[in-house]
């Protein structure tokens, strides 16, 4: 009997454990170590100071405007007290076309922010996309100013397009030139957004006489999510 309960507890453990894995993906991977350190060419969570989010790896590394790696080392540079990951040990002389942020297993996650550190006093524009499973999710258009350290949050990356990726690529423009001199850190990841499979809900009134005429008809319609309403018309005693 007690070896009994004692294998009970153990599965239960187990599942518990399987569960927590399964939706504990969340946190930050802040890098902080010394300055002008190689961190090779991925970084990757709990190396570099950073924390190590429990049961999924993340890999981060420098690629090209398409999101293929180029091969390039990621340099942790906090010279200036702008802290971050760069393309170089000074990335005032080596700019980056893209960022690439993903799981290396295809784990989903929700994105939701990250900072950025513009080094040489130019402009620069960042678009974010998303991909699951190889396929884009959506992208947005996000702008720095020269010298300005910006954070990014989920106010900038709507779940929409980023609340169920296993990858997300930064590719970086500076003022017409395909680089950016800068530095990355803060990367915030949370649970995959669950979709939405329920169907929504809906009601609606009845055409008062006024509001029918030969050739429309009006009808107001509350739905209880973003969408659009379709009516169809037919003769009276017909079906549709």
């Amino acid at each position: 009997m007690y070896f009994k309960k004692l294998k009970n507890i153990l599965i239960m453990l187990l599942v518990l454990f399987a569960v927590s894995n399964l939706y504990g993906f969340s946190g930050t991977v802040n890098f902080s170590t010394s300055n002008g350190s190689d961190l090779g060419a991925t970084a990757i969570d709990g190396e570099g100071g950073s924390s190590d989010i429990a049961g999924v790896q993340i890999d981060i590394f420098i690629a090209n405007d398409a999101g293929t790696a180029t091969g390039g080392n990621i340099f942790y540079n906090s010279s200036t007290g702008w802290e971050g990951l760069a393309s170089s040990n000074d990335p005032s002389n080596n700019g980056y076309d893209a960022i690439v942020i993903k799981t290396s297993d295809g784990t989903t996650f929700d994105f939701n922010g990250f900072d950025s550190h513009e080094w040489v006093s130019s402009a620069a524009t960042f678009t974010v996309e998303g991909f699951k499973g190889g396929s884009s999710t959506g992208s947005v258009s996000l702008s720095i100013t020269a010298l300005e350290k910006k954070t990014y949050s989920t106010n900038d990356l709507p779940d929409v397009n980023f609340g169920d990726v296993d990858t997300v690529v930064i590719v970086a423009e500076t003022s017409g030139n395909t680089k950016y001199w800068g530095t990355f850190d803060n990367f915030v990841f949370a649970d995959a957004v669950a979709s939405d499979t329920t169907p929504p809900t809906f009601e609606n009134s009845t055409p008062s006489q006024n509001s029918v005429t030969k050739n429309s008809v009006i009808i107001d319609v509350d739905l209880d999510e973003a969408g659009i309403a379709y009516a169809v018309a037919v003769a009276n005693g017909d079906s549709s």
